[in-house]
C-alpha cells in the first residue's frame, strides 16, 4: 500500500491553483505528510525582460524572484494557520513541466498536486496546457483538483479495466483517503458488437454475449477487491455495460463522488509519455477531482 510522506503543491497563484494548495496541504496534515509548495518562474520570462529591458533586467529579475518566493512564503503561512504545518517553499526557474517534473524526481515525492487550469488559460487541448503536459511526463502519481475543497473525500471512484494500472490505482484510493467509501467500476464492451449488428446477428444473441461478459466482469472484479473490504462496507462493486469513459462520468456524477483514481493507461499502454484516451476524457469533462495514479 502506498504512502503519502511528501507532497509536491504547483502552484502559479490562479484560483484554481489555491484550490490544489488547500488540498495539498489538508491531506498533508491527514496523513502526516511534508508538503512542499512550488511555484516555476518559466525561463522566457527572463528572456523577454532582458531583450525589453536591457541593462535594467538584471534588477527586475532580481525583484521578480524576491516577490514570488515572499507571496508563497505568505501563502504558505496561511495554509499553515489552516491546517496545523505550512509547507516549505521553493521558487525554481525554468521551462515549467519539466521543472515539476525534476523537482518531483528530486524530493521524492509521492504525490503532486495542481490545478486543473492556471492562470490565463482555457482548456487547451483535454486540460490546461501545464496539467497536461505534466501528466504526460510525469511517472509519479498526480492530483488534479476541479474545484474548492469540501472537506476530505467521502466517496471514490475507481475505473478498472483489471490491468496492473487497475491496481495500483486501487491501491492509492485506499491510501488517500482510507476513510472514504470506494466503488471500483468495470465498464464493459462486447468485442465486434458494432459489427455483430451490422453482421444481422439478432439482439437476443448479442444479449447473451453481454450478459457472458458481465459475469465474467463481475467474477473477475470479485477477485480484484477481495481482501480490500475490513467488514465496515467501504468497498462497492459496480459493472456496466458501455463505453469506459462516458460510463465513468455518468457514474461519478450519480454517485456524488468527490474523487476519481485510475490509472494513466490501460490495458496494452506501454508509452510513458502518452496518456489513455479514456483517463483524458475523464480527466477533461469530470466535475471532480481526478487522480492519475502514474506508472511506477
Amino acid at each position: 500500500m502506498p504512502r503519502l510522506e511528501r507532497i509536491l503543491i504547483t502552484t502559479d497563484f490562479s484560483e484554481p491553483a489555491g484550490w490544489a494548495a488547500e488540498r495539498g496541504a489538508m491531506l498533508a496534515a491527514a496523513h502526516g505528510a511534508r508538503a512542499t509548495l512550488l511555484h516555476v518562474i518559466a525561463g522566457d520570462v527572463y528572456d523577454r525582460l532582458q531583450r525589453l529591458m536591457g541593462s535594467e533586467a538584471e534588477a527586475l529579475q532580481e525583484g521578480l524572484a524576491r516577490g514570488t518566493r515572499e507571496a508563497l512564503e505568505s501563502e504558505a503561512e496561511e495554509l499553515g494557520q489552516r491546517h496545523g504545518q505550512p509547507p516549505e517553499v521553493a521558487v525554481l526557474t525554468g521551462a515549467v513541466t519539466h521543472a515539476i517534473r525534476d523537482y518531483m524526481e528530486r524530493i521524492d515525492a509521492d504525490l503532486g498536486v495542481l490545478g486543473a487550469s492556471g492562470r490565463g488559460l482555457t482548456r487547451q487541448l483535454w486540460l490546461g496546457s501545464t496539467a497536461e503536459r505534466v501528466l504526460r511526463r510525469c511517472r509519479r502519481p498526480v492530483l488534479v483538483t476541479k474545484g474548492p475543497p469540501a472537506g476530505a473525500y467521502r466517496r471514490i471512484l475507481v475505473p478498472v479495466d483489471f490491468s496492473r494500472a487497475s491496481r495500483v490505482a486501487l491501491n492509492w484510493a485506499c491510501a488517500v483517503a482510507p476513510e472514504a467509501e470506494v466503488v471500483v467500476l468495470h465498464a464493459f464492451e462486447v468485442p465486434f458488437e458494432g459489427k455483430l449488428q451490422y453482421a444481422g446477428v439478432d439482439e437476443d444473441t448479442i444479449n447473451r454475449y453481454r450478459m457472458q461478459a458481465r459475469d465474467e466482469a463481475t467474477t473477475e472484479l470479485g477477485q480484484l477487491v477481495a481482501g480490500l473490504d475490513d467488514g465496515r462496507g467501504k468497498v462497492r462493486r459496480s459493472v456496466h455495460h458501455g463505453y469506459p469513459a462516458r460510463v465513468i462520468l455518468e457514474q461519478a456524477n450519480a454517485m456524488g463522488c468527490d474523487l476519481v483514481v485510475m490509472g494513466k493507461h490501460g490495458r496494452g499502454a506501454v508509452e510513458d509519455a502518452l496518456v489513455g484516451s479514456v483517463t483524458r476524457h475523464v480527466l477533461s469533462q469530470a466535475g471532480c477531482d481526478v487522480l492519475v495514479a502514474g506508472s511506477q
